[in-house]
């Protein structure tokens, strides 16, 4: 469930997409690239239809800003819950 302060930065997010690289900048140098990076993934598990893979494929988003890096990867394989399999974030383990 989104809460009021990631759904005002996906409104921000929505917004600084369709203007310059410097409101895309803006955004990420106020969130931070840690929030930003969260909201985009659970936008992309919101949106990912059930898998039909039988063979388990490992997927990654990576985010970049600046000097930073953040990354994301999830496991998806038919009859199972999309799952992280690897965190970059701060006190996220493998799951």
């Amino acid at each position: 469930m989104v809460d009021v302060a990631q759904n005002a930065l996906i409104r921000r997010l929505v917004r600084a997409g369709a203007g310059s690289d410097d409101e895309i900048d803006a955004v990420l140098k106020d969130a931070g690239l840690t929030d930003v990076a969260s909201v985009l993934f659970e936008e992309v598990l919101f949106r990912c239809p059930e898998p039909v893979n039988t063979a388990p494929v490992d997927v990654a988003l990576v985010v970049t800003h600046g000097g930073e890096r953040h990354a994301v990867v999830l496991r998806m394989v038919r009859d199972e819950p999309i799952r992280v399999v690897g965190d970059d974030s701060p006190g996220c383990a493998p799951g």
